[in-house]
């Protein structure tokens, strides 16, 4: 079976087998393409335990160390959503925005379009600007 890739990969959270777990762990966060994979994955994985926090750190560094890899705008429209559950839709709104242009990963332009009109009903005049 062949690795995953960013077109391949999941975007709903997903909780790993230990093994998976134990092998995304011992990658280095700096180590290319299988770091950023790590990243997200690790994130998914946080995620689905319900620590949106940490995943969100997770998919941070990724979106950092990572630009231009194909796993940077997974885990840019996952940290959105990280922001989202976490209380802070005027920076989620940022991100989803950042995903309406660029290179296109999956169909995060339509996903991001629609997270952006979930969103704005939650902001105010203020954060929109």
């Amino acid at each position: 079976m062949a690795p995953p890739t960013p077109a391949s990969a999941p975007l709903e959270e997903r909780v790993l087998r230990q093994d998976e777990r134990d092998a995304y762990a011992q990658v280095s966060a700096s180590a290319g393409a299988e770091g950023a994979q790590a990243l997200y994955y690790l994130g998914l994985d946080a995620a689905a335990g319900g620590d949106w926090k940490a995943a969100g750190g997770l998919w941070l560094q990724d979106l950092r160390r990572h630009p231009s890899s194909g796993w940077d705008r997974l885990s840019q429209f996952k940290m959105a959503q990280a922001l989202e559950r976490t209380g802070d839709p005027a920076r989620a709104f940022v991100q989803y925005q950042g995903l309406l242009s660029g290179p296109v990963v999956a169909d995060l332009p339509e996903r991001a379009r629609q997270a952006c009109q979930r969103v704005i009903g939650q902001l105010d005049e203020g954060a929109l600007r």
